[in-house]
């Protein structure tokens, strides 16, 4: 062991102990509750990264929303003292404006100077609108509201609901995970209140972790915005308001009408792991896909004649086999993803493609493009993975193993860790195990989910494929190239990403040594690990 790792072990003993003092003298939420704040503190947002630096928005809005949209466009904060100076010819596209409760008051000479250059003015209206001014709306080319109670004081606007952005709000930010509910709003009765966080929502910060690292969030009265951003980072949902909501968020959340069901259900939530952790899991995925910060500005860029919504990336399923009787569950897997533009690129090692009727039994189980190759079998495993390398035309390239069990959301789910993470490489390292001749099912490394680690499991991988052709596998290896290839990627400084646990199953069949990477049932069963159950895992995962 070295000095460092030597030194970095004892500090973490030492806190380890000190941790338990505190818990001792002053009580284990508030222990917990001071570790969230000294996690507020310390956070740093990333600097943002423009997605479409072509764009140029001029945007006047409060931080919160500033934060959110800086990552979408090239931004300059407008104010109503440097407006003069940042609306000047051919410099801006588009000018945002945000009206929080309709207010919008001190632009009249900036409007007309937008009006005689032709730059298109929206205006976003967030929060309530009660007795606001809203004469102003006759001055602009478009009113966004993002919640359709306001529709009523401006016929003629559209809803632009509420976003998040999920560099800022997901997963991996507010870790580790408050074992406790933030309440929006005033507590839920017969709860143990040191279970309950109240949350002021006028109080909170305008960017940063805000509401994070909690299993379930108590809404009790409409705070949408700040809502959905706990949800981009994997928080379930109660809620006894449903208003400001999106409609896909509703439909995944507990909605509850009176305090007995709200405490029986954030009872259960609290307590049940594993109840809150497959809610939050979904939530995630809707808010982060379906109400990020880009989905609103593909709107907004319509306004300035500059529509465009990116592509849907193309993902290349590299599958080496020996194994014929494998065969279909390998176009089981691939067909199953919900994510539509899938190239499976199958590696035959020692089989003949003319004698397995391919491509007839790929269609049928629903794969649209398939490669097929031919390698000798003398190759070894690292020269097959290059063959499908070279032969893929995704803009990632996922390794696929195939006698494991992939779920309906599973290369979803990897790529949009690439969206709020600097990984090029994404996997499971925390993934459940099923012990085909015993039955059993382990879940390996529970506590490594939503975060970087050296390793993941090799038939998780899912690269970019620069990042591929740039490591390549080994070819002279006949096993262990996924480790072989992870820790070369570390030391050129390039970061693996472990995300969730669902939608993977390892199958490990009764004959163990058929497999790749041969190990007892018993070795799985280590402290890395945790039985879960008995039976058949599959519908399980997939969420």
């Amino acid at each position: 062991m070295t000095a460092a790792a030597a030194a970095s072990r004892v500090g973490s003993a030492v806190r380890a102990v000190l941790r338990r003092v505190r818990s001792a003298i002053s009580g284990p939420d508030a222990v917990r509750r001071a570790d969230l704040r000294a996690a507020q503190r310390a956070y740093r947002p990333p600097t943002p990264v423009p997605a479409r630096p072509d764009l140029r928005a001029a945007v006047a809005a409060d931080s919160r929303l500033l934060a959110l949209l800086a990552w979408e466009w090239s931004q300059q904060e407008l104010t109503r003292q440097n407006w003069s100076s940042v609306l000047t010819d051919g410099a801006v596209d588009i000018v945002v404006l945000e009206a929080r409760h309709g207010r919008l008051a001190g632009w009249d000479d900036a409007l007309a100077r937008c009006a005689d250059m032709a730059i298109p003015v929206a205006v976003w209206v967030t929060g309530t609108v009660t007795d606001a001014d809203t004469s102003w709306a006759e001055k602009v080319d478009q009113v966004f509201v993002d919640d359709d109670r306001s529709l009523a004081a401006f016929p003629g606007a559209e809803v632009l609901p509420p976003a998040v952005q999920p560099r800022l709000h997901n997963p991996s930010v507010g870790r580790p995970r408050q074992q406790a509910a933030a309440v929006l709003g005033p507590p839920v009765s017969g709860v143990d209140t040191g279970k309950q966080d109240l949350w002021d929502p006028g109080a909170l910060p305008a960017s940063g972790p805000e509401v994070s690292g909690y299993p379930v969030v108590v809404q009790r009265r409409s705070h949408a915005w700040h809502v959905l951003a706990a949800l981009a980072g994997g928080s379930s949902l109660l809620t006894s308001s449903t208003e400001g909501l999106p409609a896909d968020v509703v439909g995944n959340a507990t909605v509850v009408e009176d305090e007995e069901t709200l405490r029986a259900q954030l009872t259960a939530h609290l307590y049940q792991a594993e109840l809150a952790d497959r809610e939050g899991h979904v939530l995630g995925r809707i808010v982060r896909r379906r109400h990020a910060a880009a989905r609103r500005v593909e709107r907004l860029a319509e306004l300035a004649g500059r529509p465009g919504r990116p592509a849907e990336r193309t993902v290349s399923a590299v599958v080496p086999t020996n194994r014929a009787h494998e065969l279909d569950n390998v176009f089981a897997n691939v067909a199953r993803q919900a994510h539509p533009a899938v190239q499976l690129v199958l590696v035959l090692h020692g089989l003949r493609a003319a004698e397995l009727d391919l491509r007839a039994r790929a269609k049928a189980a629903g794969v649209e493009h398939i490669t097929v190759l031919e390698a000798d079998p003398s190759l070894p495993l690292g020269a097959c993975m290059n063959m499908g390398l070279d032969a893929a035309d995704g803009e990632f390239v996922a390794k696929m193993d195939d006698d494991n069990f992939y779920g309906t959301h599973y290369l979803d789910d990897l790529l949009d860790a690439f969206d709020y993470t600097d990984a090029g490489i994404v996997g499971k390292w925390a993934h459940y195990v099923w012990l085909r001749s015993s039955g059993a099912v382990v879940l390996r490394c529970p506590r490594s989910e939503h975060r970087y680690e050296r390793l993941v499991q090799g038939g998780s991988m899912l690269l970019k494929a620069d990042v591929a052709r740039a490591l390549r596998f080994d070819d002279s290896l006949p096993r262990g190239v996924d480790t072989d290839i992870l820790n070369r990627a570390q030391r050129e400084g390039v970061a693996t990403y472990s995300a969730d646990r669902f939608n993977y199953v390892s199958v490990r069949g009764a004959d163990r040594t058929a497999h790749t990477w041969t190990i007892t049932d018993a070795a799985l069963m280590n402290r890395a690990g945790c039985l879960i159950f008995f039976g058949d895992p599959r519908e399980h995962v997939d969420i």
